[in-house]
């Protein structure tokens, strides 16, 4: 989620259990990662002291130690993000790839 003049995402940190996966970097420009399409979601009411609070609240509920693609990745930070800021959610295709693997995985331990 890219708010004022900063993208915010989550992941596996190499930085310990305890550390958290929530970080920051130029927009379009996070380590391992292939920039994608983007979307306007709207604008915050928040100010960026605000934002910056928020996030470290946030900090604290999205650990390293806790990332699962399907069910706690990115995406879902993200979406978290975007309804406590009060902007439009993540758009559905931003869930496919999880929801296409959580598919997979549920027709291969069926056979």
């Amino acid at each position: 989620v890219e708010v004022y003049g900063w993208e915010w995402s989550y992941g596996r940190a190499q930085h310990g259990d305890s550390a958290t996966g929530v970080f920051t970097c130029s927009p379009g420009l996070a380590e391992g990662q292939e920039p994608t399409n983007r979307a306007a979601l709207g604008v915050t009411k928040w100010t960026p002291g605000k934002v910056l609070l928020l996030l470290q609240v946030m900090e604290t509920d999205w650990l390293a130690s806790d990332y699962n693609a399907l069910s706690h990745g990115c995406a879902h930070f993200c979406s978290d993000l975007c309804h406590a800021l009060q902007v439009a959610d993540v758009p559905a295709w931003v869930f496919a790839a999880a929801r296409s693997a959580a598919i997979s995985r549920a027709l291969a331990s069926s056979c």
